[in-house]
């Protein structure tokens, strides 16, 4: 029985509804984006074994064939599970800097992405569909099953809706303690945990007198770091504590 390898075996998104149809056992005709970059790129000219997804966690393991049709090599259901969610509330930053964040975060597994308004500087993130496109790339490119959700808001920090069963803490690069002083009984009980990165232009100091009486502060590191650096080494610290994934 051919098994999951989801690190060498080429990894494909499909629809929720296409998804199911394999699953039950029906074969799909491939779009034309994935044939052009899986034939014309990657020069795959057999049939190939692949890794079908909703972006969910869930695969299966299909065979594209030469008529550029998927169907399930057996009938078992993979599925990846996250014991914690990570997520991140991020102030819009520039364009040319947007993209870099997307890719990045999603390379490193977020599943959950906030932009949100600052009241210092303010670079509202438009054309979400093209993100979204952004993060699905990034999950082929790093064969992660989870594409992430960019959720965008108008509001600012101190009207996010906050929720009770996710563990919230933002940078300080003023604060004595460092991030490595963070441990997994501070998570424990809670479904996500959630890094607040500040804007390029930091916090106004209304949203950080609001950010220090509601949630606990560490510093990343000694120096300053860009906006989208800080985000990453928080999320990926996050990952560290979290552990990997299990299938």
């Amino acid at each position: 029985m051919q098994e999951l390898n989801l690190r060498n075996d080429l990894l494909v998104f499909v629809s929720t509804e296409d998804f199911i149809s394999i699953q039950s056992g029906k074969s799909i005709s491939l779009d034309s984006e994935n044939i052009h970059h899986i034939r014309r790129v990657l020069r795959y000219d057999d049939d190939v074994v692949i890794n079908v997804s909703a972006g969910d966690g869930k695969l299966i393991i299909g065979k594209l064939s030469l008529d550029n049709k998927i169907e399930k090599l057996n009938d078992r259901l993979y599925e990846i599970s996250r014991n914690v969610k990570t997520s991140l509330i991020n102030p819009g930053i520039k364009r040319k800097n947007l993209d870099y964040l997307i890719q990045k975060s999603t390379e490193i597994g977020v599943d959950l992405i906030h932009f949100i308004s600052s009241n210092y500087q303010n670079y509202p993130v438009e054309n979400k569909e093209k993100y979204k496109k952004t993060a699905l790339n990034a999950c082929i490119q790093s064969k992660n099953p989870f594409i992430p959700v960019i959720e965008t808001h108008s509001s600012g920090i101190i009207d996010f809706p906050f929720r009770e069963d996710v563990f919230y803490f933002w940078g300080d690069p003023d604060q004595e303690t460092s991030i490595e002083k963070l441990k997994k009984s501070d998570i424990e009980g809670y479904t996500s945990i959630c890094f607040i990165n500040g804007p390029e232009g930091g916090w106004s100091p209304v949203e950080s007198e609001f950010l220090k009486n509601r949630f606990r502060s560490v510093r990343l590191s000694d120096n300053v770091l860009r906006t989208e650096t800080a985000a990453l080494a928080a999320l990926f610290y996050i990952k560290l504590l979290t552990g990997n994934s299990k299938k």
